[in-house]
């Protein structure tokens, strides 16, 4: 057959009014988590490049990225009892293996899958939003937020990404929750991956190594005095670096 014949064929069932391919379109179509995470970054590095947008509809755009932080999370407690028992699950086109988590029994794997998941979320998606331009609006956010999940991971952001001042409010918000909830023992646990393995200067590490002191405190003494009983808190609390990574 003539090529230009082939051609007229093939085209019969093309719309020419999408504009982009059409076989992209049916997988975004049938699989809504995985748009949910293809949203969530395309917000997110728009975001982080919008050196011209008026600073309320920044506002409005990290408040919608950090709602789909907050959808992506509760899809991951869903997938969790799955996870812990086949080492694997997936929801509409989106798959994740469990790693690292051997010879532990499900209801255990359970328990680690459930407090490991801010901090997956916020590492998953921290590159395509932080920089640290972008300290004003995340502070802004996070005094304004209700949320206390939202809330959370936006603090485990601040360690991540470690802009000026950052220790000041994490400071603040150790004070604020709860001496045995679960958010308090997610920022210890982060503080001490981050000391271990980041690179960091000697101040990042005397900062978090401090913030590590403010959480045993804060969870150990009942006292709102924490700055004046952490002196009582030895530097064995501090992980040694795995290696000289400053």
């Amino acid at each position: 057959m003539p090529n230009s014949l082939k051609d007229e064929y093939a085209d019969k069932e093309y719309n020419f009014e999408r504009p982009y391919n059409q076989e992209i379109y049916d997988i975004l179509e049938k699989y809504t988590f995985l748009v949910l995470m293809q949203k969530i970054r395309a917000s997110s590095r728009a975001l982080r490049n919008s050196d011209y947008i008026e600073p309320e509809a920044k506002k409005l755009l990290l408040k919608e990225i950090t709602r789909g932080w907050f959808l992506f999370s509760k899809i991951l407690f869903v997938l969790s009892p799955a996870m812990a028992r086949y080492d694997y699950a997936s929801f509409d086109g989106l798959g994740f293996f469990l790693s690292g988590f051997d010879n532990l029994s499900i209801d255990e794997k359970i328990k680690r899958i459930i407090l490991r998941n801010p901090s997956f979320v916020v590492e998953f998606f921290k590159d395509d939003l932080f920089s640290p331009k972008s300290a004003p609006l995340l502070y802004d956010a996070i005094n304004s937020e209700t949320n206390k999940l939202i809330k959370h991971e936006l603090m485990l952001l601040l360690i991540f990404g470690r802009p000026k001042n950052w220790q000041k409010h994490l400071r603040d918000y150790i004070k604020s929750v709860h001496r045995n909830s679960v958010y308090l023992l997610d920022i210890l646990n982060l503080l001490s991956n981050r000391c271990k393995y980041d690179f960091a200067s000697q101040k990042e590490l005397a900062d978090m190594g401090n913030l590590l002191k403010m959480c045993y405190v804060k969870h150990d003494v009942k006292s709102d005095y924490l700055i004046d009983q952490m002196k009582k808190i030895p530097n064995s609390v501090i992980p040694k670096r795995a290696n000289n990574t400053e």
